[in-house]
């Protein structure tokens, strides 16, 4: 049986016990009891946590997240950490984690958005989506760089509507059927499908993987690196046009943000019933192609 081990702040605390669930009998999901906050905090503690929980060099897939942390502003300072050196620590981790899990895959999962006009008390702490999306760039650009691929969470979130948010945060909340519960489902049905994907790589893919190569098949059907990686396929999916002339990608940016008075970008909520329903089926209908393209490219 496959190993995967879930690491990251109380987005992955929501999701976490779910995947467990839904691999049962086809991967073991360990993760960490506590809350594993800000990178520099996962950083130091990433080889703790996997060592305890199980055997390093058993673990197939790790799926981990940091970031909200990062960004949250107290008593009107700058960010916890600066983007700099959040980028720079998040490649630090990977290079951890390949250290320590020699036999693992990674997936990076972006920061999901909140909820700005309900933070209380914005002079004490805060947190700001324009931020959110500079600091899932950055991450986005150095996990590309590293070859790790990308579950973008942010993007899943957007398509819900803002009674979603149990909290200025998070997602704990039940909603219809056409939008899964929360935090619990988005990160249950993303991760559980990346990790899916990945726990199917033959040994030399994901060792190719491990070391930052980007992997495709050739058209004699040959692994090869230095080719497209996992995430391009994702995009060639999410550029192609739908029915409408638009792509998927820009059905879930619409109505998702727009700047507020002091210039950051605040999370829209207005959006119908049925608009969110349709941004969330087009949503699920782009996942769906990119899961079955991923799986042509790299499965066994």
């Amino acid at each position: 049986m496959k190993t995967v081990f879930l690491m990251g702040d109380s987005i992955r605390m929501g999701y976490d016990r779910y995947v467990r669930d839904a691999l049962a009998g086809e991967a073991a999901v360990y993760y960490p009891s506590e809350n594993c906050r800000f990178a520099q905090y996962t950083l130091r503690n990433a080889h703790d946590w996997i060592e305890k929980e199980c055997q390093p060099e058993c673990v197939d897939v790790v799926h981990w997240n940091a970031g909200l942390w990062d960004v949250a502003r107290l008593f009107g300072d700058e960010p916890l950490t600066p983007i700099g050196q959040y980028a720079s620590l998040l490649e630090r981790i990977v290079l951890r984690i390949r250290k320590v899990c020699p036999n693992a895959a990674q997936i990076f999962a972006l920061s999901t958005p909140i909820v700005e006009a309900r933070y209380e008390q914005s002079e004490r702490f805060m947190r700001y989506n324009a931020e959110i999306e500079a600091y899932n760039r950055a991450a986005r650009e150095t996990m590309e760089r590293l070859g790790v691929p990308v579950n973008d969470l942010y993007a899943a979130a957007c398509a819900l509507p803002e009674s979603a948010w149990s909290d200025p945060t998070h997602l704990h909340t039940p909603l219809a059927p056409a939008h899964p519960a929360g935090h619990a489902n988005i990160g249950r049905r993303r991760c559980e499908r990346h990790s899916r994907l990945l726990i199917k790589i033959p040994k030399a893919v994901a060792r190719n993987s491990r070391n930052g190569l980007r992997l495709s098949k050739n058209p004699k059907g040959e692994y090869e690196s230095g080719a497209r990686s996992v995430r391009a396929v994702r995009e060639t999916a999410r550029s192609k046009p739908n029915g409408d002339g638009a792509s998927p990608r820009a059905v879930r940016e619409t109505g998702r943000s727009k700047p507020n008075e002091q210039g950051s970008s605040a999370f829209i909520g207005s959006r119908t019933q049925s608009e969110a329903k349709s941004a969330e089926a087009k949503h699920r209908a782009a996942e769906d192609g990119t899961v079955r393209r991923c799986r042509t490219t790299i499965a066994n």
